[in-house]
């Protein structure tokens, strides 16, 4: 005969939050962000790896005179001489890197266009991701009430109970 065990129900209380998808092109768009073309205009940083100095929302090479000319479409908020086509941008993203500075332009968007006080989570594969995307949100939005508060198991328990302090009045949490 078979022993029948009985599991107790548990019920965690929670609640959902509305989710809106956009894909990269959505994000370069609502940017006006310009990837570095193969690389360029980006400086080795101290430790290794490398980053963007100043996130591109201009792009000097690309202009009249180049190969790409034809190809221009206009962007009201930049000058004609430096406009980069949507499908340009698109092919001078290597989607096995990360670009941090366009995780940091993205949050800049976003605390420029949102209305309340809600946190912004970014979800990166691993501590060192992380290290690398605070050190380009830190650098490119000096200035904004933000708090950056990095969440991985590498931390002690006190570090990851941070994420659950209310921020400071006017601040917003980049978790």
């Amino acid at each position: 005969s078979k022993e029948v065990t009985h599991i107790p129900k548990i019920h965690i209380p929670g609640r959902t939050f509305p989710v809106q998808d956009f894909m990269l092109e959505d994000v370069l768009q609502m940017t006006g962000y310009i990837p570095p073309k193969n690389g360029k205009k980006k400086q080795h940083h101290p430790r290794g790896g490398k980053y963007q100095i100043q996130p591109s929302l201009v792009d000097d090479d690309f202009n009249k005179e180049g190969d790409d000319a034809d190809e221009k479409t206009p962007i009201e908020s930049q000058p004609e001489d430096c406009v980069v086509p949507l499908e340009e941008r698109l092919k001078r993203m290597n989607e096995k890197e990360i670009d941090y500075d366009l995780i940091a332009v993205l949050i800049q968007t976003l605390l420029r266009t949102k209305d309340d006080d809600g946190s912004i989570l970014v979800f990166l594969p691993g501590a060192g991701e992380i290290d690398r995307a605070s050190n380009a949100i830190q650098n490119i939005l000096r200035g904004f009430a933000i708090t950056i508060l990095p969440l991985h198991g590498g931390l002690q328990p006190d570090k990851q109970q941070q994420v659950f302090v209310p921020a400071k009045k006017g601040y917003t949490k980049i978790i």
